[in-house]
């Protein structure tokens, strides 16, 4: 009888470690906290938001601080939630931590938005790149008034919890 309870035991030991190494990767990929997007904020003639590689020398210039970053989840859905955001430092550089699971994997649109007093806001909806670590992200800013949102992004904002 105390063989048979421990080689059930060992049993039961090697079938935890099995599902938890099984689990794991499935657990890295979910976004728990460990997606971020990095990039800079640059002033120039037109609107923008999209990927470079790295090293691209527009990385390298003085950016455009104190922009307000958003990044949102399913954009075109009632009820969108903020997944994210952050300010630009001194420098112009921004990261954000993206909550959420399946945040660069999933086949998911999200909007990212920028603003900033004296500067045209900008938006777009794109896919976040799977490894956001080789693919920063450009935001170019041109100087003027703000947009105001629309009226149905006044009701979602009005309307969209807000995370404490």
């Amino acid at each position: 009888m105390k063989l048979f309870m421990k080689v059930l035991t060992l049993r039961s030991l090697s079938s935890l470690t099995l599902m938890a190494i099984l689990l794991l990767p499935l657990v890295a990929l979910s976004g728990c906290g460990g997606y971020r997007i990095h990039g800079k904020v640059l002033e120039g003639p037109m609107a923008d938001i999209f990927t470079v590689r790295p090293g691209d020398d527009r990385l390298d210039r003085t950016g455009v601080s104190e922009v307000r970053i958003e990044v949102y989840r399913d954009p075109d859905r009632p009820g969108r939630q903020l997944a994210g955001s952050g300010v630009s430092r001194t420098d112009g550089s921004f990261e954000v931590s993206v909550s959420g699971f399946g945040a660069g994997w999933m086949d998911e649109v999200w909007e990212i938005r920028a603003f900033r007093h004296g500067y045209r806001n900008v938006e777009t909806v794109m896919r976040l790149p799977a490894n956001p670590g080789s693919h920063p992200m450009l935001i170019m800013m041109s100087r003027g008034t703000p947009t105001p949102p629309n009226e149905l992004d006044q009701l979602l904002d009005e309307h969209r919890p807000r995370r404490r």
